[in-house]
């Protein structure tokens, strides 16, 4: 199936899910070449719910099989990457692994999954995520985050 985004207006726009996968205070998150943190999701396709969507990016990015506790945040995100604008429903799962005993992740090229401290978990994108990951998790929290390249992109 095709993954969900468009193009409106020049601005690119997509839903995806990503999931939080933790071990006592350690969290999986990926880890490209330039340094970025990213926490392992992608694009919904069409016909799939988010919920699916995050086991299945979870498997393909890391082969560990995970399952959904429930929907942590909603982050609508307004963002520019290279002076591309994108406008992306973020939904944020907090998962955990369906055989705890099987918990070392595949690494994809150009990225390296792995475990970190959750100290060390500062420079996730969207760096909103940030915030999400070290606030205690009781309550489901939706999230307006509008980069200002965005802002300036819309005022032209």
């Amino acid at each position: 199936m095709q993954d969900i985004q468009t193009k409106i207006a020049g601005v690119s726009v997509d839903i995806r899910a990503c999931g939080l996968l933790r071990n006592g205070d350690d969290y999986l998150v990926s880890t490209e070449n330039d340094g970025t943190q990213t926490l392992h999701g992608g694009a919904i396709k069409v016909g799939e719910t988010t919920e699916d969507a995050v086991v299945r990016e979870f498997f393909e990015e890391t082969a560990l099989q995970v399952t959904s506790n429930r929907l942590l945040a909603l982050i609508e995100n307004h963002f520019c990457i290279d002076n591309q604008p994108y406008q992306q429903l973020l939904f944020v799962y907090d998962v955990h692994l369906s055989d705890p005993r099987k918990r070392d992740p595949k690494s994809e090229d150009g990225c390296t999954s792995q475990w970190l401290p959750k100290e060390q978990v500062t420079q996730l994108r969207p760096a909103i995520l940030n915030e999400l990951v070290h606030q205690p998790f009781s309550t489901f929290t939706h999230i307006i985050n509008q980069e200002p390249a965005f802002i300036d992109y819309l005022a032209r």
